[in-house]
């Protein structure tokens, strides 16, 4: 199995557009502020800002066709009720979508989500999926951490956090990558009590104020750390940043 908890707390705050290091700790640790469970229609507002690609919608599915490697999306909402679909049709396995959602409220995830290819959904004030979500992924990175729709298209998977938002990230459902694919929960706050399963993958659980997402020759994901954080440095700051993971996470590796 290989399964990474990391966690971080920033040296002091600067403006949105800046990235702060992301300090590391390995191990789960205790918990931070929960937002309130509301669940909306589907998502709302979508538009193309990167790649080439479509949005169809049709009663309880939000159907996403991408015919470049690389799409980058931008919508108003994105929520998931619990008798809603949203799927992406990708072009390849490797083929990746980032989903950037400019919405007030945390996205709330209670219905299916369904993609052939990796998936990133990234909401500075909270991705939230709740006990009825399921998501079938080739890879998946949930972020409460910002990142840029221009260093995305141009293969740079830098996340940093966004000043006076939450930037929580919480699974109480059913996230399952693909043989081979990886899940990534990045965000100031991070609680995993669901099921998340990466098969022969990797699974990353960080939080903090920035994370630089990686990929190896095998697909695999890597998060790079910037600096370690002591576990006294840390315990001071826990209600700031944190990892906790109460749920079931699988990442066979063959040996």
């Amino acid at each position: 199995m290989k399964t990474r908890l990391l966690n971080s707390k920033s040296a002091k705050k600067i403006p949105f557009e800046k990235l702060l290091s992301l300090k590391l700790l390995v191990g789960a640790v205790a918990a931070c502020t929960v937002l309130p469970y509301q669940v909306y229609a589907a998502p709302t507002g979508g538009t193309v800002v990167g790649g080439t690609g479509s949005i169809n919608q049709t009663g309880n599915l939000t159907s996403v066709t991408q015919t470049s490697d690389r799409l980058s999306l931008r919508w108003n909402k994105f929520n998931v009720n619990s008798n809603e679909r949203v799927e992406f049709v990708q072009p390849t396995a490797s083929s990746i979508v980032l989903n950037r959602i400019l919405d007030s409220n945390a996205s709330q995830i209670a219905g299916r989500i369904d993609a052939n290819g990796r998936v990133i959904l990234m909401n500075p004030n909270g991705v939230i999926f709740n006990g009825t979500a399921v998501v079938n992924v080739g890879g998946l990175i949930a972020s409460g951490l910002n990142i840029e729709s221009s260093d995305f298209m141009n293969g740079d998977l830098v996340f940093s956090e966004v000043l006076n938002s939450s930037g929580l990230v919480r699974n109480k459902g059913l996230i399952t990558a693909s043989t081979g694919g990886n899940v990534a929960l990045l965000g100031k706050n991070v609680i995993n009590s669901g099921l998340i399963s990466a098969d022969l993958g990797h699974v990353a659980l960080a939080s903090g104020a920035e994370a630089v997402v990686t990929f190896d020759a095998d697909g695999l994901i890597g998060v790079r750390i910037d600096r370690e954080t002591l576990t006294s440095e840390l315990a001071a700051e826990v209600n700031n940043y944190g990892v906790q993971n109460s749920g079931t996470v699988i990442a066979n590796i063959e040996y």
